[in-house]
This record gives structure tokens, C-alpha cells and sequence, in this order.
């Protein structure tokens, strides 16, 4: 696997470094749209599109009787007019290989290598018919709360696909639980101002966000990595997130730990 520092340049950690930090800004749609055009300074994408919506809406199937739109959400910007109607309208949704392959991975996933990979190529002809080349998928799924977070980006040319990857692994956290603040809603805007971490536990966060290794922060701490381990698990759950690196995306937006 190709290190982070081999494919992100200086002035993409900067970028990277202060989208995250408007990112805990965001309360409002609006404030989530100016996010999203700010997105542009580090990848190449021309359209966008976010969606929130329970696990069993996103895991429906053709023979599954279509939910009303009110259990979804979703923000477009800068599509091509009347791409995402068809896409709704015709439930190309339900026979999607993109976001088959990313909740199969949990990783960004590659529209041109899952339309390979997919039974079903109507997607790929919807895309093709607008004028989109490639693109990737990728978002963060949360089993106790029964929702899943994820936004793709679709490219009218192909660009180097690793940092393009790499970018998406370090920043999607944070513009999830954007996304998630921007709509509002009760459930998705809940904070975790209850929630409290013991001192090593945000010790332990403070290394996570600075991308330090559980064997790392074990020799830094003088513990063992059994130790850190027990600890981040123990964080995961807490702040119900789906992984550490959204779980210092909680961590920041509530105010457990400083940025």
C-alpha cells in the first residue's frame, strides 16, 4: 500500500487541514454547499452528490416496495439537469454496482472498476449518456443507528485514482458528520455533549488525530498496543462512531478534544 506522504503533497495536507476545520463549522445547508465548492481545491471532481438514509432504504432490492423520498435526503451540486431524477425515477438505485462495492470494501470505491464488477449496466449508461467519465463512491455506515452517510464525486476526466483515494479516506469523517449537522434532523444532529472521556482515552484520541499507529501510540505511552487498542474500542462505542477516524471526527465537533 502506498504511504500517505508519497501521494499527498504539503499543500494538500494544508487543504486537507483547513477543510476539516471549516467542516465543524457547518450547521445549515448553506453552510454545508460552501463546504462542498471548497471540496474543489483538493480533488478534480465536477459533480457532487450527498445522501443520508437508513440502512434498509440503501439495502432495498427490486422485489422491496419502493420507500416514500421523505426517508431520505440528499444534496446535489453542479449535476447535470435531470440526471438524478432519472437515476430516482427509474430505481436505478436498487441495482447500483458503486455503492454495492463500497459498503463490500468500506473504502472508496471506483465507478469505472465496480461498473466491471456490476450484473447491471444501466448506471453505467445513465453516466455515460451525461458525460461523466469516472468517479468514486465512499461514506461511513453506522449499524446502531441504522443510517448510512455517503456522497460521490463524478469526474468528466480521470485523475491520478490513489491520491484521489487517499484524500477521501482522511476527510469523509468529517464531511459526513457535516452533512449529517446540515440536515437538522433530531436524530442526525444529535451531539454527544453527555459523553465523557476518561484522560487517557483523550490522550489516546490526540495521537489518533495525529495519525499515529496503535504500536506507536503504545511505545509513546509506555502501554502496551493491547492497551490502546481496548481504549479505541472503547471510544468507537461510546461516540458511536463507525471507525477511529470518524470517531475524532465526533470527538472535534463536540468539543472532546481540541483540533
Amino acid at each position: 500500500m502506498t504511504s500517505y506522504h508519497k501521494l499527498i503533497s504539503k499543500q494538500d495536507a494544508l487543504n486537507i487541514l483547513d477543510f476539516c476545520h471549516d467542516a465543524m463549522c457547518v450547521t445549515d445547508p448553506e453552510s454545508y454547499k460552501s463546504l462542498f465548492l471548497k471540496f474543489k481545491k483538493l480533488l478534480p471532481f465536477e459533480h457532487a452528490f450527498s445522501y443520508y438514509m437508513p440502512l434498509e432504504t440503501f439495502f432495498a432490492t427490486p422485489n422491496t416496495k419502493k420507500l416514500p423520498p421523505s426517508r431520505f435526503h440528499w444534496f446535489v451540486e453542479l449535476y447535470p439537469p435531470g440526471i438524478i431524477e432519472e437515476y430516482y425515477d427509474k430505481s436505478l438505485w436498487m441495482n447500483d454496482p458503486i455503492p454495492a462495492e463500497f459498503v463490500r470494501t468500506m473504502k472508496p470505491a471506483n465507478w469505472q472498476i465496480s461498473f466491471k464488477k456490476g450484473e447491471d449496466d444501466s448506471v453505467e449508461r445513465l453516466v455515460k449518456d451525461f458525460r461523466i467519465i469516472d468517479g468514486h463512491t465512499y461514506g461511513l455506515m453506522n449499524p446502531k443507528l441504522g443510517s448510512i452517510t455517503a456522497f460521490s464525486l463524478a469526474y468528466e476526466y480521470s485523475d491520478n485514482t490513489d491520491r484521489i483515494e487517499k484524500i477521501l479516506e482522511i476527510i469523509t469523517p468529517h464531511l459526513c458528520e457535516a452533512y449529517k449537522r446540515s440536515l437538522g434532523a433530531e436524530q442526525i444532529n444529535r451531539i454527544h455533549l453527555h459523553t465523557q472521556l476518561t484522560k487517557r482515552e483523550v490522550e489516546i484520541m490526540n495521537w489518533i488525530k495525529l495519525g499515529k499507529t496503535s504500536w506507536e501510540i503504545s511505545v509513546i505511552l509506555n502501554i502496551s498496543e493491547r492497551t490502546v487498542n481496548f481504549h479505541t474500542r472503547n471510544i468507537v462505542r461510546k461516540l458511536d462512531a463507525c471507525n477511529r477516524t470518524h470517531a475524532v471526527a465526533i470527538a472535534c465537533c463536540a468539543g472532546l478534544i481540541e483540533f
